[in-house]
This record gives structure tokens, C-alpha cells and sequence, in this order.
């Protein structure tokens, strides 16, 4: 549930919403919680790689490649927008 109010909330404020989904990442020690929020993280880093804020990016860039480290590579394509 709190993913899915993160992917409503990046629309408008992609920033907020991709540091929130990171420490999201960061608070699962057991590696399950992203599982089922793949659609949801889907939409929120996009939503930050295709924003103008720089801030935004800097933080879905780094999300990225620490989600990759934990064997999610689906969301490297998001690298290129």
C-alpha cells in the first residue's frame, strides 16, 4: 500500500517519492519487500529518471544500480530516460 501512494505522490513530486522508495529498499534486511512492488518501483523511478530535477535522478540512479546488486536488473532500461 505505501508503494502505490509512492507511485501516485512521483507524478508530482518524483524527488520525495524515489528517496522514500529508497529507504524502503534500504529499511528491507530480508530482501522480500520489493518483490511485490515491482509495477510500483517501475513508476517511481521513472517518473525520477525522466524528471527534470537533478536531485531526482542522482537518487533513482543510485536506487538502480543498488536494486541491481540485489539481483532486480529489470530496472536498468530506466538508466536511459
Amino acid at each position: 500500500m505505501i508503494a502505490e501512494t509512492l507511485a501516485e505522490v512521483a507524478v508530482r513530486r518524483p524527488r520525495e517519492a524515489v528517496e522514500c522508495l529508497a529507504a524502503l529498499v534500504e529499511a528491507d534486511r530480508e530482501g522480500w519487500g520489493i518483490l511485490g512492488w515491482d509495477e510500483q518501483a517501475r513508476a517511481i523511478l521513472a517518473a525520477a529518471m525522466g524528471s527534470g530535477d537533478v536531485a531526482a535522478r542522482e537518487v533513482g540512479t543510485a536506487l538502480i544500480h543498488r536494486l541491481g546488486t540485489l539481483g532486480r536488473l529489470g530496472f536498468r532500461e530506466l538508466l536511459r530516460l
